[in-house]
């Protein structure tokens, strides 16, 4: 899933608990709660099952530099209502794509237990990716779980 889908959902949690304490693990749970929903992201063009390390052509990097862009759009939207809440239900909700995509660090973190239960355990386990025909149903997914948070964050 999008980078800022994980970051509006877990900022709706965040809003709607208003608490950062339950923020935060509320926010990390729905990461893998998500991801279990077929979903469209830049790597959706490729074969399934492809998970090769980088992006692999321009589709891939147009994807990361819109979500990136989509993200700091959403950040500095909401930054006249920034709360402890959504922010921490946010980081957290992005978190795990944070630890395995950056490259600064995400070697560091592959070689560590809890990483490797939580990544190759849970999340390779559960991660749904649309590849081929189904496209179509993973970016409505991704949309309505964008557009609903939107909604709910705004209203």
């Amino acid at each position: 899933m999008f980078l800022s889908a994980h970051l509006l959902v877990g900022m709706s949690i965040g809003a709607a608990m208003g608490n950062p304490y339950i923020a935060a693990p509320a926010g990390f749970v729905s990461h893998y709660i998500v991801d279990a929903l077929p979903h469209f992201e830049g790597s959706s063009f490729r074969e399934a099952g492809d998970r090769a390390e980088g992006f692999k052509n321009w589709v891939e990097w147009f994807f990361v530099i819109l979500d990136l862009s989509f993200v700091v759009f959403i950040l500095i939207y909401f930054k006249k209502w920034w709360h402890p809440a959504p922010l921490i239900g946010g980081f957290f909700a992005m978190l795990p794509d944070l630890v395995d995509h950056v490259p600064f660090w995400n070697k560091f973190f592959r070689k560590t237990k809890l990483f490797k239960f939580l990544h190759d355990k849970i999340h390779a386990k559960i991660h749904w990716t649309t590849y081929g025909k189904w496209i179509p149903l993973g970016i409505l997914i991704d949309a309505l779980a964008i557009g609903g948070c939107l909604w709910f964050l705004i209203r």
